[in-house]
């Protein structure tokens, strides 16, 4: 067709479940908005083990009645999805166009607080968990959460 497919949307996964293979991972920590890219990762290791475990792979000298640990995800209760830090309504993305809108992982603690400070808020004057007309404070609260070690109480 006329369209074109970027080659990073069929390696990308394959990569990815490449990785969580070869370390035999038994949890995979992820977001839950990401649990389907594990599913591939568990579909090739159940795959593989079906084709060639048990006796076969016992033959080839491997140990036990598989090749590959099935993994399981591993869902944080707090963090599982953290939002944007200029729209409380969209995902933290590497992809978004503003710089501003994700803390990046080689961001410096002076550029990530700077960010922190400048991201939207609302103009109630107290803080809240839960309260889905203030998208912005919940965000912020999470993140804090995660950053303190703090529980959400």
């Amino acid at each position: 067709g006329d369209e074109e497919v970027g080659v990073a949307l069929l390696t990308y996964p394959v990569l990815m479940a490449s990785d969580i293979l070869l370390y035999q991972s038994d949890l995979v920590p992820v977001g839950e908005d990401q649990k389907q890219h594990l599913e591939l990762t568990r579909d090739l290791a159940e795959r593989v083990n079906n084709l060639y475990g048990g006796r076969k792979w016992k033959k080839l000298g491997g140990r036990g009645g598989t090749i590959f640990k099935v993994p399981e995800p591993l869902i944080p209760p707090a963090g599982a999805r953290i939002m944007s830090l200029t729209d409380g309504l969209s995902k933290m993305s590497k992809s978004a166009p503003s710089d501003q809108s994700r803390i990046n992982i080689l961001d410096p603690k002076d550029l990530i607080a700077n960010k922190i400070k400048r991201c939207k808020t609302d103009s109630f004057p107290s803080l809240e968990f839960g309260n889905s007309e203030r998208p912005e404070c919940n965000n912020l609260l999470s993140i804090y959460q995660l950053a303190s070690g703090k529980a959400k109480e």
